[in-house]
């Protein structure tokens, strides 16, 4: 009967770097191990020897089949077996200490297989056939080429042990059903093991799934992997290598086309996610403004400008923003011009758009010192209105200034409450008025620390009538709710 070799190799130096999801990864070990150890123990007729005596294959496979389930609990690892083999015994030196040392490697049901090493009291360990072979492949690459022996001289020492049985060839067949159990779906076309961590024991892998988006894979000591597509894995610092930056381009491409907005895709990044579930990307677009997309759950939920994304994922970086920004303002103020809108602007700020298709755009203009906010229309809209307030009026439309701020508009107010000797410290708009004015509550400060409701006129000039608070509460109109007039 034809005999087997045993061989007993080291594997204690598999592991090949900590990783976290919010990091990158790297293929390569962080040190280099020697995982060679005692090599194959032969007969003088080239037969398996184990213990010093010849064993053939079906004993291996039973001596594996007896041993290896008690190894494979002490390793915390979850194997039914499927075929197995005894692939050495010996001593070898761990640490400085001479440690009795065996090996099996087993094929298992739930996809894995791994080979395992028995270390008595000094513990049991697993490791999965395609982290075995990542590592001997980077042992390998690191190590010199290896000269061929002139006539006389020894062999080179034989290589790093590797999994040998049948089912265990098959580094795709074998990540499927890990892939699987993280409830993605993909139909692994290639798989890489990416590294472990030294301290939980976790594995990393990353998969490619054909033609579409891949996976990096997070398979815990304990517990049911995850994934994380490779387009939200990029965001985290990790790289993949199995999927192109093309096919991601071609995935978010498919999304955005139900946007409606013309653009050939020149680049992509991943802006982050919410704790809601939705997504951005950013899209730069050849011969055309990029913009912010959001999604969820891979669908298509809304287009936003660049010039209003700078609050997303630090804002645009793929278009060049400030000359979007340059030629977006000019269109603004000849849209102004053209209906005898003074504006000599200086700053605009989109803050949304309305149900007629128009830009919500708050103006900084050197001669109107109450701000402009105006909702112009965007081209193709159908629509030349434009409808526009200064900030007063807005915070009473409820939209917030920010290039004329609330204190600007405080200030403002001490021209139209000079009658009254008010040092205003604060003001807030009530509602219009039945004058075309305004509404507006104003508390004092000094020597007058009083509070007011005014009819703040049209022009913003001085007010038209001023009750103070106790008046306007004995006359039943509106109270004083500020907190400075309580």
């Amino acid at each position: 009967m034809k005999r087997m070799a045993l061989t007993l190799a080291l594997m204690s130096g598999l592991v090949l770097g900590s990783v976290a999801i919010t990091t990158a990864v790297n293929a390569a070990p962080s040190r280099s191990r020697d995982l060679r150890g005692p090599q194959e123990v032969r007969g003088a007729d080239g037969e398996l020897v184990r213990d010093g005596k010849a064993i053939t294959p079906e004993e291996s496979k039973a001596l594996a089949m007896a041993e290896a389930p008690a190894v494979l609990q002490r390793a915390n690892t979850v194997c039914t077996i499927t075929d197995a083999l005894a692939t050495g015994n010996g001593k070898v030196t761990i640490n400085g200490a001479q440690v009795e040392v065996k090996t099996y490697e087993v094929a298992c049901s739930e996809g894995l297989g791994y080979l395992l090493q028995d270390r008595g009291a000094g513990g049991a360990f697993a490791f999965d056939c395609i982290q075995v072979a990542a590592s001997n492949a980077a042992t390998a690459a690191a190590a010199p080429a290896a000269a061929t022996p002139a006539r006389g001289q020894a062999a080179p020492a034989a290589a790093p042990q590797s999994c040998r049985l049948s089912a265990n060839q098959n580094a795709v067949a074998m990540i499927q059903p890990v892939m699987t159990a993280t409830g993605k779906t993909c139909a692994v076309s290639n798989v890489a093991f990416l590294g472990q961590s030294a301290t939980s024991g976790l594995r990393r892998y990353e998969v490619a799934c054909g033609a579409s988006i891949g996976y990096i894979i997070d398979r815990p000591a304990t517990g049911a992997p995850t994934a994380v597509d490779c387009i939200s894995a990029s965001a985290s610092g990790a790289e993949c290598k199995l999927t192109s930056k093309e096919q991601i381009n071609a995935y978010i491409g498919s999304i955005a086309t139900r946007s409606g907005r013309p653009c050939n895709i020149s680049g992509t990044r991943v802006m982050g996610s919410t704790s809601s579930g939705s997504t951005y990307y950013e899209l730069a677009c050849a011969g055309a403004q990029g913009y912010v997309m959001e999604t969820k759950g891979g669908a298509f939920v809304r287009a936003i400008d660049c010039l209003e994304a700078a609050g997303i994922g630090g804002g645009c970086t793929l278009t060049n923003v400030a000359a979007v920004a340059e030629a977006r303002e000019g269109e603004y103020l000849q849209a102004l011009r053209a209906k005898g809108i003074a504006c000599a602007g200086t700053e605009f700020r989109v803050l949304g758009h309305d149900s007629r298709n128009r830009d919500v755009v708050e103006f900084k203009c050197t001669d109107r010192p109450a701000g402009l906010v105006a909702f112009v229309p965007k081209p193709g809209s159908g629509t030349t209105d434009i409808t526009n307030f200064d900030c007063f009026e807005a915070e009473g439309r409820s939209l917030q200034c920010q290039l004329t701020s609330h204190a600007d508009l405080a200030q403002r107010l001490k021209v139209s409450m000079a009658a009254k000797n008010c040092d205003v410290s604060n003001y807030a708009v009530r509602g219009a008025s039945e004058t075309d004015g305004l509404v507006v509550e104003v508390s004092c400060r000094g020597s007058e620390a009083k509070g007011y409701i005014i009819d703040l006129p049209e022009d913003r000039g001085p007010f038209t009538t001023a009750n103070s608070c106790a008046q306007a509460a004995s006359r039943g109109s509106e109270p004083c709710r500020l907190p400075e007039n309580r």
